[in-house]
């Protein structure tokens, strides 16, 4: 088992690395999915968050990508970093496609991902964009 952690964490590291793949190698997230899951024996609930995970991002790319696009002023999404934006995509994600998760839950944890995996200034990046787009999305269209 390569992943030092348990539980919901678990299973946003496992997206993050099924959709991290998928924009590397063009491979199907999903399918990426299932074999990650085979390979670190996942628990049950593990699994289950992060299909819901992925699925969400499946269903809502173009708008996860027109989202990204539009709170990134004067930033093309191409420059960013691909696991900053990897790990924005995976909290957006659950944002749109997980309800039973807490919004701030949510952007908690993606930026505890950004501590573990990303650069330093990461953590406060992927806050303040996915912060920014929770409170634009609660508000609704404008």
């Amino acid at each position: 088992m390569f992943y030092r952690f348990q539980g919901r964490r678990r299973g946003r590291v496992m997206a993050m690395e099924a959709l991290y793949r998928h924009h590397q190698m063009a491979e199907d997230p999903e399918a990426v999915l299932e074999e990650i899951l085979r390979r670190e024996r996942a628990q049950p609930h593990e699994a289950s968050l992060a299909r819901e995970i992925v699925a969400s991002y499946k269903a809502n790319r173009h708008r996860i990508t027109e989202l990204l696009e539009n709170a990134l002023e004067n930033w093309d999404l191409k420059r960013l970093m691909l696991l900053d934006r990897t790990i924005l995509e995976v909290g957006l994600a659950e944002l749109l496609g997980v309800p039973e998760t807490p919004p701030q839950v949510a952007i908690n944890e993606a930026v505890e991902l950004a501590k573990i995996y990303s650069g330093e200034k990461s953590p406060g990046f992927v806050n303040g964009v996915l912060d920014a787009l929770w409170k634009k999305l609660e508000a609704g269209p404008s």
